[in-house]
């Protein structure tokens, strides 16, 4: 079995995608079938909004920090490498 093209990272994108052009997830595939095009869309749109309800629940002392804070945590939802994620804390 191949390795899927569906990742967190993709859906992601599709979920801001979507957003920037008003239009629905399943629409930018181009997903004929209205029963795929409308689970496709409810998965997209829930790992959408749950993205954006753990980023806004971010809290810290300054915008800074919440942005940094957010940031990791994006990176973290997404799967990103360890390597990655913790790069930005690594001091020269």
């Amino acid at each position: 079995m191949g390795k899927s093209f569906v990742t967190r990272n993709t859906l992601w994108a599709l979920y801001n995608r979507a957003k920037l052009f008003s239009c629905r997830p399943s629409q930018l595939l181009d997903i004929q079938n209205s029963y795929h095009a409308y689970c496709w869309d409810e998965a997209v749109a829930f790992w959408g909004d749950y993205i954006n309800h753990e980023l806004d629940s971010i809290d810290g002392k300054d915008a800074k920090k919440v942005e940094a804070k957010r940031y990791s945590k994006l990176l973290q939802l997404l799967d990103a490498p360890k390597e990655v994620r913790f790069k930005s804390f690594h001091r020269k």
